[in-house]
Protein backbone atom coordinates (compact mmCIF):
# COMPACT_ATOMS: atom_id res chain seq x y z
CA UNK A 1 0.00 0.00 0.00
CA UNK A 2 2.69 2.39 1.16
CA UNK A 3 4.54 1.59 -2.32
CA UNK A 4 1.36 2.42 -4.40
CA UNK A 5 0.87 5.76 -2.50
CA UNK A 6 4.44 6.20 -2.88
CA UNK A 7 4.53 5.95 -6.67
CA UNK A 8 1.11 7.85 -7.00
CA UNK A 9 2.47 10.85 -5.26
CA UNK A 10 5.82 11.04 -7.71
CA UNK A 11 3.32 10.70 -10.57
CA UNK A 12 1.83 13.53 -9.44
CA UNK A 13 4.57 15.73 -8.62
CA UNK A 14 6.47 14.57 -12.11
CA UNK A 15 3.27 15.77 -13.88
CA UNK A 16 3.53 19.03 -12.08
CA UNK A 17 6.75 20.05 -13.65
CA UNK A 18 5.47 20.12 -17.29
CA UNK A 19 4.38 23.66 -18.27
CA UNK A 20 3.04 24.69 -21.58
CA UNK A 21 4.46 28.27 -21.57
CA UNK A 22 3.82 31.17 -24.12
CA UNK A 23 5.64 30.71 -27.15
CA UNK A 24 6.20 26.87 -27.09
CA UNK A 25 5.34 25.09 -30.10
CA UNK A 26 3.91 21.60 -29.96
CA UNK A 27 4.24 19.62 -32.82
CA UNK A 28 3.19 15.81 -33.86
CA UNK A 29 0.31 13.98 -34.85
CA UNK A 30 -2.25 11.68 -34.64
CA UNK A 31 -3.77 8.52 -36.48
CA UNK A 32 -7.40 7.43 -35.89
CA UNK A 33 -10.40 5.55 -36.18
CA UNK A 34 -13.36 7.08 -36.87
CA UNK A 35 -17.48 6.61 -37.72
CA UNK A 36 -19.06 8.47 -39.96
CA UNK A 37 -22.35 8.75 -41.28
CA UNK A 38 -23.46 11.20 -43.70
CA UNK A 39 -26.84 12.18 -42.49
CA UNK A 40 -29.08 11.20 -39.57
CA UNK A 41 -30.74 7.95 -42.18
CA UNK A 42 -27.50 6.73 -43.18
CA UNK A 43 -25.16 3.83 -42.24
CA UNK A 44 -22.43 4.37 -41.04
CA UNK A 45 -19.18 4.05 -42.31
CA UNK A 46 -15.26 3.44 -40.94
CA UNK A 47 -12.41 5.88 -41.68
CA UNK A 48 -9.14 5.84 -41.14
CA UNK A 49 -6.86 9.08 -41.23
CA UNK A 50 -3.55 10.60 -40.41
CA UNK A 51 -3.33 13.86 -39.18
CA UNK A 52 0.07 15.89 -38.90
CA UNK A 53 -0.57 19.12 -36.83
CA UNK A 54 1.28 22.25 -34.92
CA UNK A 55 0.15 24.25 -31.68
CA UNK A 56 1.58 27.19 -30.97
CA UNK A 57 1.30 28.30 -27.38
CA UNK A 58 0.11 32.18 -27.30
CA UNK A 59 -0.51 32.57 -23.39
CA UNK A 60 0.46 29.89 -20.90
CA UNK A 61 -1.53 26.65 -21.58
CA UNK A 62 -3.71 28.16 -24.49
CA UNK A 63 -2.48 27.52 -28.07
CA UNK A 64 -3.75 27.37 -31.25
CA UNK A 65 -3.43 24.94 -33.82
CA UNK A 66 -2.84 24.54 -37.40
CA UNK A 67 -4.32 21.41 -38.85
CA UNK A 68 -3.60 18.79 -41.73
CA UNK A 69 -5.75 15.83 -42.02
CA UNK A 70 -5.95 13.11 -44.34
CA UNK A 71 -8.53 10.22 -44.88
CA UNK A 72 -9.00 6.95 -46.19
CA UNK A 73 -12.01 4.84 -46.35
CA UNK A 74 -12.99 2.00 -48.94
CA UNK A 75 -11.52 -0.53 -51.03
CA UNK A 76 -9.25 -0.55 -54.65
CA UNK A 77 -12.65 -0.12 -56.40
CA UNK A 78 -14.97 1.96 -54.10
CA UNK A 79 -13.02 4.34 -51.83
CA UNK A 80 -13.22 7.76 -50.16
CA UNK A 81 -10.27 10.56 -49.86
CA UNK A 82 -10.29 13.09 -47.61
CA UNK A 83 -7.86 15.93 -47.26
CA UNK A 84 -8.42 18.54 -44.43
CA UNK A 85 -7.19 21.75 -43.93
CA UNK A 86 -8.03 24.05 -40.82
CA UNK A 87 -7.33 25.74 -37.59
CA UNK A 88 -8.63 25.79 -34.20
CA UNK A 89 -7.42 26.55 -30.60
CA UNK A 90 -7.37 24.28 -27.08
CA UNK A 91 -6.90 25.07 -23.76
CA UNK A 92 -4.92 22.73 -21.60
CA UNK A 93 -5.95 22.12 -17.83
CA UNK A 94 -5.00 19.89 -15.13
CA UNK A 95 -1.68 19.76 -16.08
CA UNK A 96 -1.87 17.80 -19.82
CA UNK A 97 -5.62 17.55 -20.51
CA UNK A 98 -6.85 19.62 -22.88
CA UNK A 99 -9.97 20.96 -24.36
CA UNK A 100 -10.43 22.65 -28.07
CA UNK A 101 -12.71 23.61 -30.75
CA UNK A 102 -12.08 24.76 -34.77
CA UNK A 103 -12.95 24.51 -38.19
CA UNK A 104 -11.62 22.25 -40.90
CA UNK A 105 -12.23 22.27 -44.74
CA UNK A 106 -12.38 19.36 -46.13
CA UNK A 107 -11.62 18.30 -49.68
CA UNK A 108 -12.99 14.84 -51.43
CA UNK A 109 -12.52 12.51 -53.71
CA UNK A 110 -14.58 9.15 -54.38
CA UNK A 111 -15.04 6.51 -56.83
CA UNK A 112 -18.12 4.07 -55.79
CA UNK A 113 -19.61 1.53 -59.10
CA UNK A 114 -17.36 3.48 -61.50
CA UNK A 115 -18.50 7.01 -61.06
CA UNK A 116 -16.40 9.26 -59.33
CA UNK A 117 -16.89 12.88 -57.99
CA UNK A 118 -15.01 15.48 -56.05
CA UNK A 119 -16.71 17.82 -53.82
CA UNK A 120 -15.71 19.70 -50.26
CA UNK A 121 -17.42 20.68 -47.08
CA UNK A 122 -17.00 22.52 -43.97
CA UNK A 123 -17.33 21.08 -40.46
CA UNK A 124 -16.84 22.40 -37.05
CA UNK A 125 -14.89 20.29 -34.37
CA UNK A 126 -14.91 19.87 -30.53
CA UNK A 127 -12.25 17.43 -28.87
CA UNK A 128 -10.96 16.28 -25.38
CA UNK A 129 -7.69 14.85 -24.94
CA UNK A 130 -4.92 13.67 -22.41
CA UNK A 131 -0.85 14.59 -23.29
CA UNK A 132 0.64 11.39 -21.09
CA UNK A 133 4.11 12.89 -21.09
CA UNK A 134 6.99 9.96 -21.70
CA UNK A 135 9.64 12.17 -21.13
CA UNK A 136 10.05 16.02 -20.36
CA UNK A 137 8.98 16.86 -23.73
CA UNK A 138 7.59 14.38 -25.73
CA UNK A 139 3.82 12.51 -24.71
CA UNK A 140 1.48 10.62 -25.97
CA UNK A 141 -2.46 12.48 -27.17
CA UNK A 142 -5.02 10.65 -26.74
CA UNK A 143 -8.07 12.49 -27.81
CA UNK A 144 -12.05 12.34 -28.99
CA UNK A 145 -13.25 14.26 -31.79
CA UNK A 146 -16.94 15.07 -32.32
CA UNK A 147 -17.16 16.94 -35.85
CA UNK A 148 -19.92 18.23 -37.26
CA UNK A 149 -20.61 19.69 -41.09
CA UNK A 150 -22.21 23.44 -41.53
CA UNK A 151 -23.37 24.63 -44.54
CA UNK A 152 -23.53 23.07 -48.06
CA UNK A 153 -21.29 20.68 -50.19
CA UNK A 154 -19.72 22.44 -52.88
CA UNK A 155 -18.58 20.62 -55.83
CA UNK A 156 -19.96 17.55 -57.75
CA UNK A 157 -21.89 16.61 -54.35
CA UNK A 158 -24.49 20.29 -53.75
CA UNK A 159 -26.59 19.67 -50.93
CA UNK A 160 -27.19 20.47 -47.19
CA UNK A 161 -23.76 19.14 -44.89
CA UNK A 162 -25.47 17.21 -42.06
CA UNK A 163 -22.76 14.91 -41.51
CA UNK A 164 -21.42 14.17 -38.35
CA UNK A 165 -18.48 12.50 -37.04
CA UNK A 166 -16.94 11.06 -33.66
CA UNK A 167 -13.37 9.16 -33.14
CA UNK A 168 -10.78 8.39 -31.08
CA UNK A 169 -7.21 9.49 -32.12
CA UNK A 170 -4.17 8.59 -30.33
CA UNK A 171 -0.05 9.77 -31.46
CA UNK A 172 2.94 11.57 -30.38
CA UNK A 173 3.30 15.31 -29.57
CA UNK A 174 7.04 16.93 -28.86
CA UNK A 175 6.95 20.44 -27.54
CA UNK A 176 9.28 22.28 -28.62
Amino acid sequence: MKKGLLILASLLLVTTVFAFEAGNILGGGTIGFRSVKMSSDSDAHSIFSFAPEVAYFVMDNLAVDAILNYGHSGTKNNYSNAFALGAGARYIFLQQAYAGAGLEMEFYSDKYAGFSSSYNAMYLFAQLGYLAPISERAFIDIRAKYKMGIGDYGGDFSSSNEESDLGVRAGLQVLF
